[in-house]
């Protein structure tokens, strides 16, 4: 076997004239193109790879077309024949294992530090899954015939079936039934309204079956409010008419009392299949055009076949929802049944559309039941007509609810394409086998590990930011029109270049979320440090802060944040107002505060006309203004506008006059990171977030809230501040009877002094600050022609000011700026980031972390490092890349791909997405 080839040329279909040249190795699980020169490597997981083609030879070598699973295009040029042959049946061999034990998940080897083998194997049990919908019950009952799969080896060891059935009647109905797949709970509503799925009846032109019709009666029973059931059928009418030939077919209405019965019109597995093929060579177009791309994207009819699901599944929910039961089939039941009862159930209950409800979703209606993943995703090689991207359109249909409806699901784009690829890649057991007899034979729990049990040490990559459990609390209500129906562009053109958003909404409001809450665990932290000793490096402005909340609020008015007839202002009204008169009687305070220290002269005059003012706009609120069709806030509000604006002016004076110069630290680091992420929150503006109907801007709230939260930190921490500087400027004494370790921060000396006694020694007043506190920083008036600062020339004398202080605060300015600087204010954008530090290429699929210690953007395998940091008060260690982290807690470096290219070598670790794509 081939393990290395040199002189190969990598082509991009859009730029054909200048190839990537490099080696192409062959590992156990993956074929690596190295592109030295440019720095790029191409991971293909081999059994990714659908198909491999060899083209015409050219003057340049020999072309050889790989295609995946995951719909990459990878275009190799051999430069001599017989090394192209030697690779084409190389791929061949090892992309379609005869025996199903060759699979990866047989032989991957996870780290120490990973998850043990049994993690996830238990997260779902179908038995837990039937009692949350309160079964079994007085209807529905659990059947032990199938507890050995002698009722049907494709179903599940535990089936619920009417109470009222009796043996015979369930061995009559599974021999009635192709596969002996008989009627079965699937799901029940609250309503008592039930799915069944069964496979075709044998029927043919007019055979019948007595203990069949009296199953469908019982399940029909079942649900005391409806006098009758549907039986839908999801094949087209001339497909089922045909099967009647072979001897199967479907339900004679004359036999079925208060049945009725509808046909779906849902192509089979070989229409899918042809259309994918022809979506798949409409994406590959080389000089693809507007005309070319949409005439092949109609040929192919996917997106017909996407909407006839849809419409079947919405309409088995409308009639659950209305309270009739219905009884769904198609031809062996594990594939187009498989879907529109998934997806009707996904409409209908919430839980479904959550994580770990999609999860068991999948357990329940595909592992659980039979669908045939082995034989559908091409694991093993078998007949290619038992092909077809059954699993792929249920994932589809799920991104165009979730295109539809963000707020209504839990997990985002990422965690679909994750499902996709796990399930071709074999990489883990959770999809090998046609059924849950299959698995039990090959002891998949116990020689494979689980997929969830790695997605749930990964959650953080799949939760959707903007998702919102009290926006679709019921039944979710897809928009099923022609023009909604949309080309997924991250699952069929995911590797293409320049076609996906550099920075999407859904990364960046994660990464500005996560970055507020390091931004509020530094602030604490500082907040600690510098309430116990007074250092003028932190100092910064209450105005300011409370500015910025001002300014927030008014950006986000309450009439910009209308949706589909919901003013959602409502909601946020009254947290806002209570926020306002918080912020509102914290600004009394230090005006009060800081004002009484200059002058009398504001305590009674302009503060108590401010506070009355405030008052009066905290106890009008304006959506209590509102009388007889006339609101009368109109006539408040140009007024509390210019009242407003003079206060905002106010407190700009009382600001410079009272806090001292912002440290160079912070006007460039977190006054910086503050500003973008306002100038974000400002530009983003609720109304300029709405696509196809869809307004994202309810998901931009978790985002404010953390920065608001921070903020609010920060005020307290001024108010600790000013007390502390009102209790010094005022002479109050300490304690005696406390041990006192005072730093002075002055020369950076640790004395052991009493508070008092330097105290005791200051005749406070506003004037003598200004004429003996030269030197003192917090003390500087910006505005110089302030009327108590004299030009008086000022004393030598330096007054120490002192403070008590814990162990854990550094004695010197040297060892605190060290200490504060292990924490990054700037965060880089992800915008404009297209590799890792570890020369892993990042595109739009790849989920960037930041690191908390320097603030660059790293992929998931080189931010797994997590340790405390000493400038960060977080309950939990932070995320580092591998030059921040400590040693001990440093990921372990990544294989390289000539490692991996000796047969002898161990299997490769490969990174959290499956294949890391070319740039």
């Amino acid at each position: 076997m081939l393990e290395t080839l040199e002189n190969v040329q990598l082509l991009d279909k859009y730029n054909l004239r200048n190839p990537s040249k490099g080696t192409l190795y062959f590992a156990t699980t993956h074929l690596i193109f190295v592109d030295h020169e440019m720095r790029k490597e191409t991971w293909i997981l081999l059994m990714h790879i659908s198909s491999v083609e060899r083209l015409p030879i050219t003057t340049t070598g020999s072309p050889l077309l790989v295609r995946t699973k995951t719909f990459q295009s990878v275009f190799f040029v051999i430069p001599r024949e017989r090394d192209c042959h030697e690779m084409h049946q190389t791929l061949l061999r090892l992309s379609q294992p005869v025996h199903i034990d060759e699979l990866y998940c047989f032989h991957y080897k996870s780290t120490p530090d990973d998850l043990p083998k049994s993690a996830g194997w238990n997260f779902f049990d179908i038995q837990t899954e039937y009692q949350r919908m309160n079964v079994p019950n007085d209807q529905w009952v659990l059947c032990n015939a199938n507890k050995d799969y002698e009722l049907c080896d494709t179903y599940p060891s535990a089936v619920y079936v009417p109470a009222r059935a009796s043996t015979a009647v369930l061995l009559g109905s599974a021999s009635f039934r192709s596969r002996g797949r008989l009627p079965v709970l699937a799901y029940l509503h609250h309503n008592k309204a039930a799915i069944a799925r069964c496979s075709q009846p044998l029927s043919g032109f007019s055979a019948r079956c007595m203990e069949d019709e009296q199953m469908l009666d019982l399940i029909r029973r079942a649900n005391p409010n409806c006098g009758y059931m549907y039986v839908v059928d999801t094949r087209p009418r001339i497909n089922a008419m045909v099967n009647r030939a072979a001897g199967k077919g479907y339900e004679n209405e004359a036999f079925y009392e208060n049945i009725k019965f509808q046909f779906m019109g849902i192509g089979n597995i070989h229409v899918m299949r042809k259309s994918l093929q022809k979506l798949v060579e409409t994406c590959d177009q080389n000089t693809p055009t507007m005309s070319s791309f949409l005439s092949g994207l109609e040929s192919s009819g996917w997106l017909k076949h996407i909407k006839s699901i849809l419409d079947t599944s919405w309409w088995i929910a409308c009639a659950l929802e209305s309270g009739v039961s219905v009884c769904v089939h198609c031809s062996d039941g594990w594939d187009r049944t498989a879907q529109v009862c998934s997806l009707a159930a996904l409409c209908l209950d919430p839980h479904y559309r959550t994580i770990n409800g999609y999860q068991a979703l999948i357990e329940k209606d595909w592992l659980s039941f039979g669908h045939k993943f082995t034989h559908r995703c091409g694991h093993i090689a078998c007949d290619g007509r038992e092909r077809s991207p059954v699993f792929t359109q249920l994932l589809d249909c799920t991104w165009q609810l979730l295109r539809q409806r963000p707020e209504a699901f839990q997990f985002n784009e990422r965690f679909l394409l994750t499902l996709h690829d796990h399930a071709h890649a074999c990489q883990y057991g959770t999809f090998v086998g046609n059924c849950e007899k299959d698995r039990r034979d090959l002891r998949l729990s116990e020689r494979s590990f689980s997929l969830w049990g790695y997605m749930a040490s990964h959650l953080n990559e799949y939760k959707n930011p903007l998702y919102n459990p009290k926006s679709h609390p019921d039944v979710l209500k897809p928009d099923l029109n022609a023009q909604s129906i949309r080309f997924w562009r991250g699952m069929y053109c995911r590797y293409e270049s320049g076609v996906h958003p550099r920075e999407p909404l859904g990364d960046l409001l994660p990464a500005a979320t996560e970055h507020c809450s390091a931004l509020e665990h530094h602030i604490n932290y500082l907040t600690k440090s510098t309430t116990s000793t007074i250092s003028p490096r932190y100092s910064t402005g209450a105005g300011a802060a409370a500015r910025r909340h001002r300014a927030l609020l008014r950006a986000r008015a309450p009439h910009q944040l209308s949706h589909q007839g919901t003013v959602l202002g409502q909601e946020l009204l009254p947290a806002a107002t209570e926020h306002c008169s918080a912020l509102e009687h914290h600004i009394n305070y230090l005006t009060k505060s800081t004002t009484s220290t200059i002058s009398p002269r504001y305590s009674t005059g302009a503060g108590a006309a401010t506070r009355r003012h405030r008052a009066l706009l905290c106890v009008r609120a304006p959506h209590q203004l509102s009388h007889q069709g006339t609101v009368l806030r109109q006539e408040l509000l140009p007024a509390a506008t210019e009242h407003c604006s003079a206060l905002e002016h106010h407190i700009n004076y009382l600001t410079k006059s009272t806090t001292s110069s912002i440290s160079p630290r912070y006007s460039t680091g977190a006054g910086a990171a503050a500003r973008r992420h306002r100038a974000l929150l400002c530009v983003r503006a609720p109304h300029q977030l709405s696509h196809q109907g869809t307004v994202l801007r309810q998901e931009l709230l978790p985002a404010a809230t953390e920065h608001c939260s921070a903020l609010e930190h920060h005020i307290n921490y001024l108010t600790k501040r000013i007390t502390t500087f009102r209790n010094l400027l005022g002479g109050k004494k300490a304690d005696k009877n406390k041990e006192t370790t005072v730093v002075n921060y002055q020369n950076g000396n640790v004395n052991s002094v009493e508070i008092e006694t330097k105290t005791e020694e200051l005749q406070i007043d506003n004037k003598l600050l200004y004429e003996s506190g030269g030197t003192l920083s917090e003390l500087e008036c910006a505005n110089h022609d302030h009327p108590l600062k004299d030009t008086t020339p000022k004393s030598n004398k330096i007054f120490l000011i002192t403070e008590k202080t814990d162990d854990t605060i550094p004695a010197t300015f040297a060892l605190l700026e060290k200490e504060v600087n292990t924490v990054a204010l700037d965060w880089k954008s992800i915008k404009n980031v297209t590799e890792c530090s570890c020369s892993t290429p990042l595109d739009h699929f790849s989920r960037k972390h930041h690191c908390w210690g320097c603030g660059r953007c790293v992929c998931t395998r080189c931010v797994c490092a997590r340790a405390p940091l000493p400038a960060l008060a977080a309950p939990r260690p932070a995320p580092l890349c591998a030059a921040c982290a400590p040693e001990a807690s440093a990921p372990a470096t990544p294989a390289t791909p000539a490692a991996l290219a000796t047969p002898a070598a161990p299997l490769p670790t490969p990174a959290p997405e499956i294949v890391t794509p070319a740039n």
